[in-house]
C-alpha cells in the first residue's frame, strides 16, 4: 500500500484510480481506526480533522531514508496530506460534528458512570492482572480507548442504554453492571493478549431512580 501511494503521488493517474485509491479498504480502517481517538470537544473542529489526517499520513508515509533528498520527502509528504484531505476531509468534518453533537445533547441526571477495563482472566477476579478506568461520560471512554480494540462503539453504547440492572457491589459509592465483553484475547485485532468489557455504574442514591 505504501508503494502504491508513492506511485499515485508521483505520477499523473487517471481519476477513476484515484477514487478506487480514496476508498481503500486498508485507508478506511486507519481513518475509522484514528478518528476514534482524534476527537477534541469543545474545540474546532479542524483540529480533530488535521490530528486524525496526520496520523493516518504518518502510518503510510514511506521511509525518509528513501529519499534523495529532504526536498523531494516535503513534496511527497504534502501532497500525501492534500491527497488524505480531498478524499476524507468532508467525511470526517461531518463525523466530528456529529460526535460533538452528541457531547453536546449528553444528559446524564441519574450520574452514570462507564467503565473501560483490561483483563486477563474473568473481571474482577482477585488476581486477575489488567486495569480499569470510568468516565462520566461515554464519548470520552472512546476518545481515550476506542482504537485499543475493533468493535462498533455504537452497538456497545446501545447495550449499556439498555442496562437496568447493577447487581455488583464495589467498595466504592457506586453499584454495577455485569460487565460486557467486548474483545476476548486471540479475536481479530486483538494482539494484547487481554479480554476488554465495559461496565455500566450508577451512584447507589440513585439506583431506585432507573
Amino acid at each position: 500500500m505504501r508503494e502504491l501511494i508513492r506511485k499515485i503521488l508521483r505520477e499523473t493517474v487517471s481519476p477513476k484510480v484515484r477514487r478506487r485509491m480514496a476508498k481503500s479498504d486498508e485507508l478506511d480502517k486507519l481513518i475509522n481506526k484514528f478518528r476514534l481517538t482524534s476527537f477534541e470537544k469543545n474545540k474546532p473542529i479542524g483540529g480533530s480533522v488535521q490530528k486524525t489526517i496526520r496520523q493516518v499520513a504518518n502510518e503510510v508515509f514511506p521511509n525518509e531514508m528513501s529519499y534523495a533528498t529532504h526536498a523531494e520527502a516535503d513534496e511527497d509528504w504534502n501532497n500525501l496530506l492534500k491527497f488524505l484531505y480531498d478524499q476524507y476531509g468532508e467525511e470526517l468534518t461531518q463525523y466530528f460534528e456529529k460526535r460533538q453533537e452528541n457531547y453536546d445533547n449528553d444528559q446524564n441526571p441519574l450520574e452514570y458512570q462507564y467503565v473501560f477495563a483490561k483483563h486477563d482472566g474473568p473481571y474482577g477476579g482477585v488476581r486477575t492482572r489488567g486495569f480499569s478506568a470510568s468516565f462520566d461520560n461515554y464519548d470520552d471512554l472512546v476518545t481515550k480507548y476506542g482504537n485499543w480494540v475493533n468493535v462498533d462503539w455504537n452497538e456497545i453504547k446501545r447495550k449499556l442504554d439498555n442496562i437496568k440492572d447493577f447487581p455488583v457491589e464495589t467498595y466504592t459509592h457506586y453499584k454495577q453492571s455485569y460487565p460486557i465483553r467486548i474483545s476476548n484475547a486471540g479475536d481479530e485485532g486483538n494482539n494484547w493478549g487481554y479480554h476488554f468489557s465495559v461496565i455500566k455504574a450508577i451512584p447507589r442514591e440513585n439506583v431506585d431512580k432507573v
